[in-house]
């Protein structure tokens, strides 16, 4: 049974990813969305900035307006400016968020994995007490196990420009 569980939790937080998308939303403008961005990759330096023609750039102090967008290459550690038009997407991994996003998982998928679990134990003189102590020990297996996955592999938040 134990397998079983064990099983059910690992596979689950495999299909679910840790990746969050963002787009300028319908009622913004342009300046606030750009504003949005600037402040989100305020502090990053592991940016991927990908453009027009497949070519990803590995950036850093990123500075982006609605003409024009200006960013530190890390291999040659030049300054560029680019034509914000020809920019596809921008993203960055967070570990912290990832390790949300698993304990998040963990919960949902363990509290589920218990519960299920405990409709298959027969219902004895200590069955409401089994179940329980089931449903805990499945929720803090999820959690732990979903916090661990989501360290190890850190979320990645996909910015999508044009």
């Amino acid at each position: 049974m134990k397998r079983i569980i064990g099983s059910i939790l690992i596979s689950s937080l495999l299909i679910t990813g840790c990746s969050h998308n963002l787009s300028k939303y319908s009622n913004e403008q342009e300046s606030e969305f750009y504003d949005r961005i600037n402040k989100l990759c305020e502090n990053k330096d592991d940016l991927i900035l990908e453009v027009t023609g497949g070519q990803k750039y590995s950036i850093k102090k990123l500075i982006m307006s609605a003409d024009s967008t200006k960013f530190i290459d890390i291999k040659s550690n030049m300054t560029t400016i680019i034509s914000t038009n020809e920019i596809i997407t921008l993203s960055f991994t967070d570990s912290s968020k990832g390790a949300f996003d698993g304990f998040l998982s963990g919960l949902w998928i363990g509290s589920g994995t218990g519960l299920l679990a405990g409709q298959l134990i027969s219902s004895g003189s200590s069955g409401g007490i089994g179940r329980l102590y089931l449903l805990i020990y499945s929720v803090l297996a999820g959690v732990v196990i979903g916090s661990a996955y989501g360290l190890l592999n850190p979320g990645t938040t996909i910015i999508k420009i044009n």
